[in-house]
């Protein structure tokens, strides 16, 4: 992420304990008030460092959340893009047993199988 110019000069006042002068700068623009949204949690967490060890500190645990959000999202589109069961054990198909009779398809049927993720099933 890229900030503007104003948007660091906001940021900077608002650290600094200038709130309302960095609201002012931000008021400027049509998009302002997306940057306080996007933006106000983590400006409020640098603000409320007692020095540059905290604000190191910080800057690395957002980060870190950040990478794993990231994975997060990229565990999910992997799960959404192939195997949307996540691994569970599913019961067979009848197509996969062809060579079985009837009644080995129908034992099969009956019994119960488990899915680790989401519990039993039928």
């Amino acid at each position: 992420m890229v900030l503007s110019s104003a948007e660091a000069f906001a940021a900077g006042l608002y650290i600094c304990g200038f709130k309302a002068d960095a609201r002012k700068v931000m008021a400027s623009f049509k998009w302002g008030d997306s940057f306080w949204q996007l933006n106000g949690e983590q400006l409020d967490v640098y603000a409320n460092c007692k020095g540059a060890d905290e604000v190191i500190a910080a800057q690395n645990a957002a980060l870190q959340r950040l990478r794993d959000e990231r994975q997060v999202r990229a565990d999910f589109a992997q799960v959404s893009a192939g195997d949307i069961y996540g691994g569970a054990s599913l019961p067979p198909s009848g197509s996969e047993d062809e060579g079985e009779s009837e009644t080995g398809e129908e034992e099969e049927r009956s019994q119960f199988w488990c899915c680790p993720r989401y519990g039993q099933g039928t």
